[in-house]
């Protein structure tokens, strides 16, 4: 292989196999803001949820409790992909905004 071929690969950043596997839908317009709307999206959730639970868990119901994993996953994907994520990432993770 040599180093022209190399150029002419696409590059995928480290969440795409990850987004394109939770976002099944196609490709979305990439914009400039959607990355600062991602994390200041995520934020509030990646913050509260665990404040909450470590207030409230103890008379929390079970099915809280994953509904609040579910959300706090996500919103650490959000976080990690509009640190690091490529400008599709991003795009696809916030939809048609």
């Amino acid at each position: 292989m040599t180093s022209g071929s190399k150029a002419s690969m696409p590059t995928t950043c480290p969440c795409c196999s990850t987004v394109n596997t939770l976002c099944f839908w196609g490709p979305r317009r990439e914009v400039w803001w959607k990355r600062p709307a991602l994390l200041v999206c995520c934020l509030p959730f990646a913050a509260g949820i665990p404040a909450l639970l470590w207030l409230r868990g103890d008379s929390l119901g079970v099915a809280f409790w994953i509904v609040a994993g579910v959300l706090f996953a996500a919103s650490i994907l959000g976080l990690v992909v509009s640190a690091i994520g490529c400008k599709a990432c991003v795009s696809r993770i916030l939809g048609d905004l």
